[in-house]
């Protein structure tokens, strides 16, 4: 698991914003708190992806190996 910044305002902090600067804050949050959520854990966000590639069953066995690949792929890139 790896250690991030700390990223979520304080409650006083979110207080103060304004309406423009509270809408700014929740689109970068709702892009970046996923990424952090992969990033503390990713092999099981792999694990789920993958899952999600073997349930499709419209497509081949070839297509869900290229897919599977990929993910495997970007994985270690991350990593």
């Amino acid at each position: 698991m790896q250690k991030l910044e700390y990223f979520l305002p304080t409650s006083t902090e979110i207080k103060e914003m304004n309406k423009e600067e509270f809408r700014e804050w929740i689109f970068k949050a709702s892009v970046e708190i996923p990424k952090r959520q992969e990033e503390r854990d990713p092999l099981t966000h792999l694990k789920k992806r993958i899952s999600n590639i073997l349930k499709k069953d419209n497509l081949t066995e070839v297509e869900r190996e290229e897919k599977i690949l990929f993910e495997i792929i970007r994985f270690y890139q991350k990593s």
